[in-house]
């Protein structure tokens, strides 16, 4: 059977469309008024019996900054809802439903009672966040039919439009390797079909107080928001259609085993025809969506992508291909890092058509960026061959830079398995040898554990400190000779102060500066140091990435994303340059969510209010001062000794000074 994309076909498919949804559905779907995504958590006792201080972990520095920075990064739709949206409906025994009313198949009434508790996924539900039960008595003739309506005594919070339950159970997921949490969808709006109520179990043995642990739970929000296969078939596009073709009752259609069919425009096996020598055809699951393939040609640098690979080692969760993505959030590997929420993972949240991003919240994914074609149809073995010490190694050059130029790296080649590889993924001589993980195809490439120095080499000329400096590759091998020995020395990078101004780089190397003119050019260093003399060749790095990689304050203490000079710190961190972190003295997220204002708190609890007026100076306003003031006469420069502060909701402006001067603009010294 083939599947039809509404994308594609449009108008041969409107006759269906308006059989499957009412005029007032339609005018109901129509782009309108958007507003910033506000998720609710509601804690399960589990989480609340735990001690004080990790329940407080739990809900103020995991849930609390991961929740505020989905919240800022997303907004939703406006549509007509009640506050009986937000409550779970009441379960029927052996989740038996019927439907009396042909004619409205979303009304559904159970046979004679109603299951006494409700669950969201594993967590059952307190009776205050459902809804009544609506049954119909006689079995046969389903008459009788009638709602225990009641009304609930809990209200969500004024703007909430998504409800999360969380819970700490002992789930039987929990006892799987590397599981920290897991979670699903509860409820869609009958409408678009956007989630409305979710679930997240975390595996409390499972969560530690390290940087990555946050990580692990925005991911989670992520899939239960739309990033899984379960949510595909529920996709709409920009004028609010489904994305992939309904059946007649508007649900997504089921193959005869009930599972979803995808349509194959929209994710389908791919080959690339230029793997390896020997076997040059590879297989691999691509994602066709409209936004994440606008964003995969800019990070790429390739033109020709139709579609981003997808993992096919996930366990059936919806993630990139790590080999190609590593580093991103929405992958099996971070390297040991902390991960990036790339353009491309906020763009499959556009692609929903629920979803409006704020892109300015997407972090800059480093490997692979303008890599270029190749980075995606070719083997991490033929990459390594042309590759400059950035991402793919063979193991004949240890040494290399990380994306960002701040560090070291080293080959993770070498290490041998007791089974024979797969042949598309053997790329030593032997069998048996590859890369440290499976996770992204056996490939050998550079990690950012930092390796040391070589014995032979003074601090002045080859360091693998990077404190205060930036990492150069270097051209193939050092030549050292001492005395009348000479010694070849494979070291691929290495550390020094640069200095960049005015499109020009230098190197300082031993006191002496060498500068590099163009991007790829070689630079020859030959030093003699008593009686050891150093021959080799540093390759220049590409200006635009090297240079303006640091426009930021501490380039954001590498904890958040540099835009336009200002830091957006990732979640669990804030400040100017994001080197503080949440503590419990100021409640976690309450320090996130308030962006660049000032905070008041309300004791006991994860709540906070914004005080914007000090965030106008750095032009937002709004609930939570993210929102962008208009432009007003505070233009560079207008205040020479002082800092432009916007008043009257940013129409108007004042100076204030610097200690020591006055004036309307403050250039009249005191």
């Amino acid at each position: 059977m083939n599947i039809i994309t509404v994308t594609n076909v449009m108008i041969l498919l409107q006759p269906l469309f308006l059989v499957l949804y009412s005029s007032s559905a339609l005018l109901e779907l129509a782009v309108g008024e958007w507003a910033p995504l506000q998720i609710q958590p509601i804690y399960h006792h589990t989480v609340d019996s735990l001690n004080p201080e990790l329940s407080n972990f739990v809900k103020c520095h995991l849930f609390g900054p991961a929740i505020d920075w989905i919240n800022g990064a997303l907004s939703v739709e406006k549509l007509k809802h009640s506050s009986n949206d937000l409550l779970l409906e009441s379960h029927c025994p052996f989740g038996y439903y019927v439907h009396p009313d042909e004619d409205n198949v979303d009304k559904r009434f159970c046979r004679n009672k109603c299951d006494p508790v409700s669950y969201c996924g594993p967590i059952p539900v307190d009776e205050k966040y459902t809804q009544g039960c609506t049954v119909c008595i006689d079995n046969a003739t389903f008459i009788n039919c009638y709602d225990k309506i009641r009304t609930s005594s809990w209200k969500p919070r004024d703007r909430t439009n998504y409800v999360l339950h969380v819970a700490a159970l002992n789930s039987s997921a929990c006892n799987l390797m590397g599981v920290v949490s897991t979670g699903g969808t509860c409820k869609q709006h009958a409408t678009n079909d956007r989630p409305l109520i979710g679930y997240i179990n975390i595996c409390i043995e499972r969560i530690v107080k390290k940087e990555q642990t946050i990580y692990y739970i925005l991911q989670e929000i992520m899939r239960i928001l739309g990033f899984s296969y379960r949510l595909i078939p529920y996709f709409r596009t920009d004028l609010g259609f489904p994305l992939m073709l309904r059946d007649l009752n508007g649900l997504p259609l089921r193959d005869k085993d009930g599972m979803y069919l995808l349509d194959p425009l929209i994710i389908n096996v791919h080959m690339y025809n230029n793997w390896t020598d020997l076997f040059p055809n590879h297989f691999t699951k691509i994602l066709k969506l409209k936004a994440v393939v606008r964003e995969a040609k800019k990070q790429f640098n390739c033109s020709l992508i139709k579609g981003l690979p997808l993992e096919d080692k996930s366990n059936g969760r919806l993630l990139w291909e790590s080999r190609l993505m590593m580093g991103d959030i929405m992958t099996n590997y971070w390297d040991n890092s902390v991960p990036v929420i790339s353009r491309i993972t906020l763009a499959l949240f556009e692609d929903t058509g629920w979803y409006k991003p704020n892109y300015n919240y997407a972090g800059t994914l480093h490997w692979g960026k303008d890599k270029g074609c190749g980075f995606l149809d070719k083997s991490c073995k033929e990459l390594s061959k042309e590759d400059s010490a950035e991402s793919f190694c063979n193991n004949s050059v240890l040494q290399g830079c990380n994306s960002r130029f701040n560090g070291m790296t080293i080959c993770t080649g070498g290490v041998y398995y007791k089974y024979v590889l797969p042949e598309q993924y053997q790329y030593f001589y032997d069998e048996h040898a590859g890369g440290h993980s499976p996770l992204i195809d056996y490939c050998p490439y550079y990690s950012n554990d930092n390796p040391s120095t070589s014995p032979f080499f003074d601090d002045e000329v080859v360091s693998s400190n990077c404190d205060g400096k930036r990492c150069i590759v270097h051209n193939n091998s050092w030549n050292v000779t001492v005395r009348y020995h000479n010694t070849i020395i494979p070291f691929g990078a290495s550390c020094y102060k640069v200095s960049c101004s005015k499109n020009n780089l230098k190197i300082l190397i031993d006191d002496k500066w060498y500068a590099c003119k163009e991007n790829d050019t070689l630079i020859s260093i030959n030093i003699t140091k008593g009686v050891v003399t150093y021959v080799g060749e540093l390759k220049c790095p590409p200006y635009e990435r090297f240079c303006h990689a640091r426009d930021c304050v501490n380039d954001c203490s590498n904890k958040g994303v540099c835009v336009n000079g200002h830091c957006y710190c990732h979640p669990g961190y804030y400040g100017v340059d994001c080197n503080l972190e949440y503590s419990k003295r100021y409640f976690g997220h309450c320090q996130h969510i308030c962006n660049v204002g000032v905070l008041t708190y309300r004791r006991h609890e994860c709540g906070c209010w914004c005080d914007c007026a000090a965030a106008l100076l750095w032009g937002y306003s709004g609930y939570t001062c993210i929102e962008k003031v208009p432009p007003n006469k505070c233009t560079p420069g207008r205040c020479r000794q002082g800092v432009c502060a916007r008043t009257n909701g940013g129409k108007s402006f004042k100076c204030l000074c610097n200690e020591g001067y006055g004036g309307n603009r403050c250039t009249t010294k005191l």
